[in-house]
């Protein structure tokens, strides 16, 4: 959402939830042009998410996932349990870095930010050691893109802007 305060330089300049459609639609006719969109995603959503994720780097828009695991449905999948045993890792910690991989799909060189929270110490601090000392290979990541489930619980490309 964008709101400018009137005679101030602070600009809110940052949306949830923008489909390619409705992003079109904001460079089309907005002034400025939205530094984040957040977005659902996690295995089971393509890679590009319907077409999202080429569409915020041309314009410079950082794509930050948030709900990485799905609420643990993104946890179920054989292939993310092969590529977690392979690195001795959980298979959260695999769907997570898949997630922050998916930031040099298609030429980027940055991990994509994501969200996670837990209650749970222990699961934070699983969470931090994505970050360090480990990636996942083109072959696995292509691997982890194939899976299918759970999706974004819509069918039609576009329909996980909300």
């Amino acid at each position: 959402m964008l709101r400018s305060l009137v005679g101030s330089e602070m600009c809110i300049r940052d949306r949830s939830n923008y489909c390619v459609d409705c992003l079109e639609c904001i460079l089309d006719n907005a002034t400025v042009v939205p530094h984040v969109n957040q977005m659902q995603t996690h295995l089971g959503i393509p890679q590009d998410n319907h077409g999202v994720r080429s569409l915020c780097r041309a314009h410079g828009i950082v794509l930050e996932a948030y709900s990485p695991l799905a609420h643990g449905k993104a946890l179920t999948s054989s292939a993310l349990a092969t590529v977690a045993t392979a690195h001795n890792k959980s298979t959260a910690q695999v769907a997570l870095r898949y997630v922050a991989q998916l930031g040099q799909v298609g030429g980027g060189t940055d991990l994509a930010p994501l969200v996670t929270s837990s209650a749970n110490p222990k699961h934070l601090q699983e969470d931090l050691e994505v970050f360090g000392g480990w990636e996942l290979s083109s072959v696995e990541m292509d691997t982890l893109g194939a899976v299918t489930t759970p999706g974004c619980g819509l069918e039609a490309p576009g329909s996980c802007c909300l």
